[in-house]
């Protein structure tokens, strides 16, 4: 199993893709973000904020 870590909401943690206008520290698309990851076979993920990352995985196909 793969699991990566940290996951973070603020745009500055974000890649450029994924930020929400232009304020650094703002919430950017983090779901989207999880979901690429998810997407591409990750199994798991360490995040700042647990609960997005839980409801973007459930949202997603089993494989």
């Amino acid at each position: 199993m793969v699991h990566a870590w940290t996951f973070r909401a603020e745009n500055q943690f974000l890649p450029a893709d994924f930020r929400i206008g232009a304020d650094p520290n703002a919430r950017g698309d983090i779901t989207a973000e999880y979901e690429l990851f998810y997407g591409l076979g990750l199994d798991g993920v360490f995040a700042d904020q647990p609960d997005t990352a839980v409801a973007a995985r459930a949202g997603l196909p089993r494989h």
